[in-house]
This record gives C-alpha cells, structure tokens and sequence, in this order.
C-alpha cells in the first residue's frame, strides 16, 4: 500500500468504476464493481481504508479466465 490511506483520494481513483459505501458495525466499508456488459459483480469489504484499496487493487488485477474458471481469490 502506498501513501496515506484517505477516502477521498479513494473515491477519486476508484469512484468511476466501483460505489464505495460505508457500511454499519463490523465490516466498515464496502465497495461493488459492476462490470460494463455483463452479470459479473464484484464486492469488497474490508475494515479500513487502505485494505479497501489494497483488495480493489487486487480485484482489477485479476484475469477473466480466474473468474470463469472460479478461481478468484
């Protein structure tokens, strides 16, 4: 991770692609990516703001066939 972990600068890098939402006790923040021209979601939790960016990070990295194949992690 790098930098400060802020959700602003979160909202700005992500905020096209993902909806980053605070959610109640517990998990304390979500975030859902909606990919362009199919079904597939999706949904990252984590309790702070850099894990958050850190995991969506991740998310993005992964490859198509994971996903078809069912080999997201």
């Amino acid at each position: 991770m790098t930098g400060h972990p802020s959700i602003a600068r979160l909202y700005h890098e992500y905020g096209d692609r993902w909806e980053i939402e605070p959610i109640p006790p517990g998990t304390k923040w979500i975030a859902v990516h909606r990919e362009p021209g199919s079904d597939y979601l999706r949904v990252v939790l984590a309790h702070e703001v850099g894990t958050l960016r850190f995991r969506m990070n991740e998310a993005e990295r992964e490859q198509p066939g994971e996903r078809e194949n069912g080999q997201a992690g």
